[in-house]
């Protein structure tokens, strides 16, 4: 009878504050969710204007270093085969969206290995829709 009512009490106790830690890590990962989407939508929309943006990190050589040589590996991972990743390498235009895709995740408070897992997942899924080469070409058309 005693390790009856024992087990009730636990449960009382244990139920609450398991609900609670499982709803705030719920409304945490939709926060998340959220910013990310943000995130991309603001990279996306600068870059359809023809424009850049940096992250606060800009001038620290060997940061942006790290940022596009851990990119490329992670895109590595995704699937990006190694002649394509050559091939934007060099790429003005790719290193100006990273750098963009970055800035708009750093605006939302990711950390910096969090702004390589959105900036990858974004060239990523850009790449695959052939975004930079509609956006190059739609500025090409606009010059003109």
């Amino acid at each position: 009878m005693f390790a009856g009512l024992l087990l009730i009490l636990g449960l009382l106790v244990v139920y609450p504050l398991v609900r609670g830690f499982t709803r705030a890590k719920l409304a945490d990962m939709r926060r998340t969710r959220r910013l990310y989407d943000e995130a991309r939508a603001a990279a996306m929309a600068t870059l359809k204007q023809g424009d850049f943006d940096l992250p606060t990190w800009k001038s620290d050589l060997h940061q942006v270093s790290a940022f596009l040589k851990t990119l490329r590996q992670e895109l590595a991972t995704k699937g990006i085969s190694a002649v394509e990743l050559d091939q934007i390498a060099d790429d003005g235009f790719f290193k100006g969206g990273a750098l963009t895709a970055a800035a708009a995740f750093e605006a939302r408070g990711f950390s910096f290995a969090g702004q390589i897992v959105g900036t990858s997942d974004f060239m990523e899924w850009a790449m695959q829709k052939g975004l930079g080469r509609q956006i190059v070409k739609n500025r090409m058309m606009a010059d003109t």
